[in-house]
């Protein structure tokens, strides 16, 4: 299983006041990844999406989803 964004991360992120900058810095990941991770491009680990969610005050299944990996 991956951890993946739903559809409304970048939503959720923009409405509590972070930029991709802002929410990198405050989880220790780059920019780039926090676009990947809203694109759905990569996944994210379990550790970092709990923090993600922390950080951004909501609950971790409003923005993450568990995806099965292809075998």
């Amino acid at each position: 299983m991956k951890v993946y964004a739903k559809k409304n991360f970048k939503e959720t992120r923009i409405k509590k006041g972070f930029n991709t900058v802002g929410l990198s810095k405050e989880i220790n990941l780059t920019k780039q990844m926090i676009a990947q991770v809203e694109r759905r491009a990569n996944g994210i680990s379990p550790e970092k999406a709990v923090l993600i969610a922390t950080v951004l005050n909501v609950g971790f299944d409003e923005i993450f989803e568990l995806v099965e990996r292809n075998k």
